[in-house]
């Protein structure tokens, strides 16, 4: 892909990347660097007009995802690795399925209503001619989309090679708008016989936070599953009509 179809904050974050390498590895040797672009993109969907063909189609869902990573010999028996991964996603996405008879529009979009109804059988009745109650089966998967968010993760991996061991240190972050990770390992390897015998161990934590925004209050989404979470709140009614979830959880981990 030419660079001028890149996103400009894409193409930016490449020649900045490209142009700091020789500076940060200034009197290391560079054991191998590389950096990668890809797009992905979901083709065009079929979209229900709703009854008076006013309901509008959205962008497909959309990825474009940049990683780099070195690895650098500092010394004979220290060497040192980073890492950097950006993911910006757009588009349209499924938030529920539900049959026609289940759905309402207003102006160009559409919503869930409340009021649906089945008869015996569980076939779905929706508003036809003349209000009248007709079978709408067809299920329709709904969509929401938002604007263009973006996840960015560093990590750095520090190994110091001994006679008959090795230590790795790592920790790294990663962020996104309504979710961010701090996490860190220690593992160290002991060779044996001629090193035809390894023993590893390691231990690891994670600390997570989440503050997100699950959008309009609605009874089709279970909120329940976020109250579930440690330290969860889940606040609705508000001026925006919005339920948002914060939890914080930690994860340690060793084997």
């Amino acid at each position: 892909m030419p660079l001028d179809a890149l996103d400009s904050s894409i193409a930016s974050a490449l020649m900045a990347a490209a142009m700091a390498l020789p500076g940060m590895v200034a009197g290391a040797d560079v054991d191998d660097a590389e950096i990668h672009y890809s797009q992905y993109q979901e083709g065009g969907r079929t979209y229900w007009p709703g009854p008076g063909g006013t309901v509008r189609g959205l962008a497909p869902l959309r990825v474009d995802s940049m990683h780099g990573d070195a690895r650098l010999r500092l010394t004979d028996r220290l060497k040192l690795a980073f890492g950097f991964v950006q993911d910006t996603w757009s588009g349209a996405t499924p938030i529920l399925s539900a049959p026609e008879a289940f759905l309402t529009v207003t102006g160009a979009s559409a919503y869930p209503v409340s009021d649906s109804r089945t008869n015996r059988q569980l076939v779905p009745f929706g508003l036809g001619p003349a209000s009248t109650r007709v079978p709408q089966r067809d299920i329709y998967h709904m969509m929401t989309a938002a604007s263009a968010e973006t996840r960015r993760q560093v990590d750095v991996t520090l190994s110091r090679e001994w006679d008959r061991a090795t230590t790795d240190v790592a920790f790294g972050t990663s962020d996104e708008p309504d979710f961010r990770s701090r996490f860190g390992r220690i593992a160290n390897a002991w060779d044996f016989a001629g090193k035809r015998t390894t023993v590893t161990a390691s231990a690891g934590y994670t600390s997570s936070t989440v503050d997100a925004n699950l959008g309009p209050a609605s009874a089709w989404i279970d909120y329940g599953l976020y109250r579930q979470a440690s330290s969860t709140r889940i606040r609705a009614g508000s001026p925006s009509n919005a339920s948002r979830a914060n939890a914080r959880t930690g994860r340690r981990g060793c084997r």
